[in-house]
């Protein structure tokens, strides 16, 4: 809002603002904003839960997207053809078993075979779109999908705590301390009951649900591919549901995480078969995948297992090759006896059918001179060699085994070496390729949130062109700073450093009361002003007064009720007249904006939208300021101000020309005069590459 300077403030009851329309446009969109519930979030998942505008959005974006004739004459107005707007529509309510069906006629009002955005909205306004959940997927969703209510976070979090604590239970049970019995171990068991009897219910509840899950509704990527698509469109049967969800991998092992445990509470059973059953509770472990905080690193290295294939091949390849290769070069040089002619390598032990490696030697003095060493060889075989290839190559070195003669000594040493050269490439393939995937899963993500973003701007900016009346009960009060060294032109918005909080809140202008009402709101931020934390509240009055309508403006759309008409031709039963008296008490707690050790100067900028006017744009916005009050932290003002409040009828804007309506007849015959058209330049396309051949021809 744009205050005046307090050498501008003539009087001690604040002062009215005339700011550009144009420099509020930002404002009352973020206000506007503010109040369209994009995504709403509840404890319980409610028995019906309305289509969300940002998902129609999509899929007229969509439906936009696949196809190539829009509107003529229409470059900046987002337009569909008729056909897949009814379409869309008619897939859509059947995919919802809405029994009332969709008539696509209805909407299309000037009958020129185009639909736009303004269509969309009315038909979201009009049929209140909703979604209609039995018991049983409320049951699911909340078990299966932590994103659907608060308690369905809630379950997802006992749910993985359940986890780890099962874990743990088990991995302490297996020290020996646990092993020999003691209290202890009965805390153990009790706490390994307990997980698994929440297991059980958590899966039985799943199980018992299933069958009546609709994923093509609840799914809303699904929802969007099945109204745009041309498929015929089949729904699974509840069996089909049932099948589908106990062969999914995920739900397996869940199966295997708790089979253990139920089994073991039936059968007493002891033993190697059923310790490796008790083994199976591990697999508990891998449900924290289903954590939406894990999501992304499990996104991200399946995408690099799947874009590695090639150098996981040539990695095994080489590691393979090496593998047999040294391993058998070192079986000849210190275990077999192949290369004895050469006085090199093993040789065969007789009496202990071995062979034996030279380990070292001994002086037997002067005559006799050195004496060779030796002792069974652990590169008894090739296979045996293997062992010690696979452990070098892998740079693990365990050294259980190693070397003693100079001829190993050299094998080992182009072991290493080709360890390092070779199957180090793949490596760092493989590592490229997580980084770049990585970046790319992020950049999708920006992506994704840019897009949502500017679909949820233009959603605000159509419903300020199509629904104002939405802008009619809000007020916005922000809280500013007056610095002494700052100077704010009456028609600018202060400073962004200035900013100290803002409260939005929705008045009732009901035509046959009086409302007086004392509201205290906590202040909010506002990024889009300044990114910084705000802490306090204001407290406000307001008192409305209902006003007799305007007779002659009643009577100028020829007796019908009161109807206000948007510049799309939008229409709305509502009608409001009236004196609101907006009175700001005080706030408490406001942030400290002075570094020089004072207090700040604050004041209020109080914005409504009094009236609408279509010739100039839509709802005007009425701004009125506060009073300075210096050096407080918890000011009082106890202004007050009375907007007029006119949201009255206006005569019902001229219907937009149709745009010359096409009969089937003649689109069929642009298609045809298309298809003519591409079938000649294909033809002559042709006939120049033929020609093109001979002359190359006779050139060579």
């Amino acid at each position: 809002m744009a205050p005046k300077t307090d050498r501008e403030e003539l009087d001690n009851h604040g002062c009215r603002l005339n700011v550009d329309l144009e420099k509020l446009e930002d404002t009352t969109l973020h206000l506007l904003a503010s109040q369209v519930n994009f995504k709403t979030s509840h404890f319980i998942i409610p028995r019906e839960q309305p289509l969300e505008l940002l998902d129609l959005r999509i899929i007229f974006s969509l439906l936009r997207q696949g196809l190539q004739v829009h509107a003529p004459g229409d470059a900046d107005d987002e337009t569909l053809v008729y056909e897949s707007f009814a379409r869309a529509f008619e897939r859509m309510f059947y995919v919802l078993q809405d029994p009332q069906g969709f008539d696509a006629k209805a909407y299309d009002e000037n009958e020129d075979g185009y639909v736009a955005w303004a269509e969309f909205y009315r038909v979201y306004k009009k049929r209140q779109i909703t979604v209609h959940l039995s018991i049983f997927e409320r049951f699911y969703l909340t078990f299966d999908n932590p994103d659907s209510s608060i308690l369905a976070q809630i379950v997802s979090v006992i749910v993985l705590v359940t986890i780890i604590m099962s874990s743990l239970c088990f991995i302490i049970s297996t020290t020996p301390d646990c092993q020999k019995g003691g209290d202890s171990c009965v805390i153990l068991d009790v706490i390994e009951s307990i997980c698994l009897c929440i297991f059980v219910i958590e899966y039985c509840v799943r199980v018992l649900t299933v069958w009546a899950v609709r994923t093509e509704v609840h799914d809303r990527a699904k929802l969007q591919d099945i109204v745009v698509g041309h498929d015929p469109i089949h729904v699974p049967s509840p069996l089909r549901r049932l099948l589908r969800f106990l062969t999914k991998p995920a739900n397996m092992i869940d199966l295997a995480a708790i089979l253990p445990g139920v089994i073991g509470l039936l059968v007493q059973a002891d033993g190697g078969s059923f310790v490796v059953l008790r083994l199976v509770r591990l697999t508990r472990i891998f449900r924290a995948f289903k954590s939406p905080a894990l999501v992304a690193p499990v996104i991200v290295i399946s995408r690099t297992v799947q874009k590695s294939t090639k150098a996981l091949y040539v990695l095994a390849f080489n590691l393979s090759l090496g593998i047999v290769i040294f391993g058998s070069l070192m079986y000849m040089a210190e275990g077999g006896d192949d290369l004895k002619t050469f006085n090199v390598g093993g040789r065969w032990n007789d009496d202990l059918k071995v062979y034996e490696r030279q380990v070292g030697r001994r002086w037997l003095g002067a005559e006799d001179g050195w004496e060779p060493i030796w002792a069974e060889s652990p590169f008894q075989s090739i296979p045996h060699a293997a062992w010690w290839a696979i452990v070098t190559a892998t740079t693990v070195g365990y050294g259980d085994e190693s070397p003693t003669t100079t001829l190993g000594y050299l094998v080992g040493t182009a072991t290493m070496i080709f360890s390092m050269v070779i199957l180090a490439l793949p490596v760092g393939v493989m590592g490229g390729t997580f980084s770049q995937e990585w970046d790319s899963y992020q950049h999708e993500k920006r992506e994704k949130a840019e897009t949502v973003e500017r679909e949820m701007a233009f959603i605000t900016r159509a419903i300020k062109r199509l629904d104002p009346i939405r802008l009619a009960p809000l007020v916005l009060v922000e809280i500013w700073h007056s610095h002494p060294g700052l100077c704010t032109p009456v028609d600018a918005r202060p400073p962004a450093a200035t900013f100290l909080g803002k409260a939005i809140f929705s008045i009732e202008t009901p035509p046959d009361r009086n409302v007086r009402k004392d509201v205290t709101i906590a202040l909010e931020a506002d990024p889009n002003v300044a990114k910084r934390r705000v802490t306090g509240s204001v407290r406000l009055k307001y008192e409305w007064e209902p006003g007799p309508l305007d007779t002659a403006k009643r009577t100028s759309i020829n007796s019908d009720p009161p109807r206000l008409y948007t510049s799309e031709g939008v229409s709305e039963d509502f009608c409001i007249q009236g004196k609101l008296r907006v009175t700001v008490v005080s706030a408490e707690n406001l942030i400290n904006l002075d570094c020089n050790g004072a207090l700040v100067n604050p004041y209020c900028t109080v914005m409504c939208f009094a009236s609408y006017e279509r010739s100039k744009g839509g709802p005007q916005p009425c701004i009125w300021r506060t009073p300075t009050v210096r050096n407080k932290l918890n000011p009082q003002w106890n202004m007050s101000h009375i907007f007029s409040y006119s949201w009255l009828p206006e005569k019902m804007p001229p219907k937009r020309s149709p745009r010359s309506p096409r009969s089937p007849r003649a689109s069929i015959a642009e298609k045809s005069s298309t298809t003519r058209q591409l079938d000649q330049a294909l033809k002559l396309l042709f006939d120049v590459t033929t020609e093109l051949k001979q002359q190359r021809g006779s050139l060579r």
